[in-house]
């Protein structure tokens, strides 16, 4: 073998080394908008432009990537301490762009279109998140996780959710039904269709939306349409220390409705079951158990009667 082909064959692996190790770490994704991501390597910068991004990516191992967050990103405590880009009402792309991030994480529907369009023709990458079920939720995940290189981390998060989720499912799926009416705003009054996560969470809790025939996320209805179907239960998000008024009072007149008479109103911090992130679990629990609490008192009603 002569050294010119001795050399010409080691050149050869060398090449189909590199070749294939680029492959490698080649990452694409796609994001909830159908659309592809194409990175070299793993990105080190990245801008969050809705909590429940910013909750996913801290659980997804890539919270030290972070280095912009939206108003109101303020779990885990560290995202407390990063700079905020915008809000509900729209972003400072100015700020976004000072940052230099590799990746910005929209949220598809929840951050103005033309904002995010303008994003995309300044030149930054934009994977757009819109987790719409449980599986939406660990599947941004999983792709934040692969962005990021920090698979193990979110893979080990995946494992145990997909196991308390499946034990939800279990411990649930026998009980008896219990009628609910989710309060999303009081004026106008607003609740969830059948096509919401929050509407999944009342049904693995045995629960029934008395409005699931409505196939909107979030619907405007009548304080009277809510009377005549007369819920057992009234849930809401809003909680007293982040609004004026007592989300719930105003149904307190009316003594007719099984939820008022039975003094099921009951609350839930919106961080853990409004927004589609990691904790929409811990969400899950404190339903379940209100829902629970009123199916005791119907058993204790019911023993008392005979």
């Amino acid at each position: 073998m002569t050294l010119i082909y001795r050399l010409s064959i080691v050149f050869l692996v060398c090449y189909s080394f590199s070749v294939n190790a680029g492959q490698v770490a080649r990452i694409i994704i796609e994001d909830d908008n159908k659309q592809t991501l194409t990175f070299a390597k793993p990105v080190s910068r990245i801008v969050s432009l809705a909590p429940h991004i910013t909750e996913l990516l801290f659980t997804a191992g890539a919270g030290d990537r972070i280095v912009g967050v939206v108003e109101h990103s303020d779990y885990p405590e560290a995202a407390k301490q990063l700079p905020i880009v915008g809000s509900g009402f729209g972003l400072d792309l100015e700020k976004i762009a000072a940052l230099k991030p590799d990746l910005v994480v929209a949220w598809h529907g929840g951050n103005p279109e033309k904002q995010i369009e303008k994003l995309k023709t300044m030149g930054f990458p934009v994977f757009e998140s819109d987790p719409k079920d449980i599986d939406g939720i660990t599947k941004n995940l999983v792709r934040f996780s692969q962005l990021a290189g920090t698979e193990v981390v979110a893979n080990q998060f995946v494992k145990k959710f997909h196991k308390r989720h499946r034990k939800l499912k279990n411990d649930y799926a026998k009980r008896n039904r219990v009628t609910v009416f989710y309060q999303i705003w009081h004026d106008p009054l607003m609740t969830v269709g059948s096509n919401h996560l929050i509407n999944y969470v009342l049904e693995l809790c045995a629960g029934k939306n008395v409005f699931d025939e409505l196939d909107k996320p979030a619907v405007k209805i009548s304080l009277e349409s809510v009377v005549q179907r007369d819920p057992e239960v009234i849930i809401t998000s809003r909680t007293e220390s982040e609004s004026e008024f007592n989300a719930l009072a105003h149904w307190e007149k009316w003594k007719e409705m099984q939820a008022v008479q039975g003094n099921n109103l009951f609350l839930v911090s919106p961080s853990i079951l409004q927004r589609h992130g990691p904790r929409i679990l811990d969400g899950a629990d404190e339903v379940c158990n209100y829902l629970d609490k009123v199916r005791d008192k119907k058993r204790e009603s019911a023993t008392s009667v005979e």
